[in-house]
């Protein structure tokens, strides 16, 4: 991830989320239940890291494609994990989110 504050304040949240990584990365048809509890933990928690996190994949950082990432999976865990109002939508309301 790029260097910068909310790489700090979100380092904590990305590491809860690598039950996903499986998952994010084609490596399993579904996500487990510990990937669903922390992809809502952090969405409860501190959605604008969440974001800041889709939006890192989204740029193509050099240590995210190398877990093999990919992009689409991510974008679906909020429906799959069946979390109730969330979308990638709403990022942009964030200050994190970043055109590219």
């Amino acid at each position: 991830m790029t260097n910068g504050p909310l790489q700090s304040k979100c380092s904590p949240e990305f590491q809860k989320l690598t039950p996903c990584l499986d998952y994010a990365s084609a490596k399993v048809d579904t996500p487990t239940s510990g990937c669903c509890s922390s992809t809502k933990d952090t969405r409860s928690s501190d959605p604008a890291c969440l974001c800041y996190i889709i939006q890192q994949v989204h740029a193509g950082t050099a240590s995210l494609k190398n877990l093999g990432i990919q992009l689409p999976r991510l974008l679906q865990l909020p429906s799959v994990c069946k979390l109730a109002n969330s979308s990638v939508s709403n990022c942009p309301r964030f200050s994190v989110w970043v055109e590219i």
